[in-house]
């Protein structure tokens, strides 16, 4: 076995304690925080946004860039960024009303991390797509239209 590789198993190894201590300190709390399993479940975008963010409806916000096109030629792959000027970025989810499964994606970020996130997603029909940016404690989010012509999530 070469230097390198035992390098990498070790290191492997490592990180594998690592997350069991983590796991067995923290419980089963750490665990809901970082996947929102009833979020992602929600099968209507207003359960989703309360499975997130409780009861209070995310604050619109010109502070959030939401980048998608208008017109996704296909609904299985759209590309969307989305950035911020808000400060104290704890998190950024899209959302999309008309997919079986609104919640598309939440990316959580630590302090020091530019908040920016760039990706493609899957959108079953012409939808609003929501940016929902949680920012020292608070909710903001901005939406666009999509129009669909193909493919997609059915």
């Amino acid at each position: 076995m070469n230097v390198q590789r035992r390098g990498f198993l070790s290191a492997i190894a490592w990180s594998s304690i690592g997350a069991w201590v983590a796991h067995k300190a923290h419980g089963s709390e750490l665990l809901r925080r970082l996947w929102p399993q009833q979020a992602f479940a929600a099968d209507h975008l207003q359960t989703a946004l309360t499975q997130l963010y409780g009861p209070h409806k995310p604050e619109n916000s010109e502070q959030i860039r939401l980048e998608i096109p208008e017109l996704a030629e296909d609904g299985a792959v759209v590309p969307v960024t989305v950035s911020t000027t808000l400060p104290g970025v704890e998190s950024i989810a899209l959302l999309a009303e008309k997919n079986p499964t609104p919640l598309l994606a939440e990316f959580i970020l630590t302090e020091g991390l530019e908040p920016f996130v760039s990706t493609h997603v899957k959108l079953a029909a012409s939808c609003l797509v929501l940016a929902v940016v949680r920012a020292q404690g608070q909710s903001y989010s901005t939406q666009r239209m999509v129009k669909v012509m193909v493919g997609g999530c059915g």
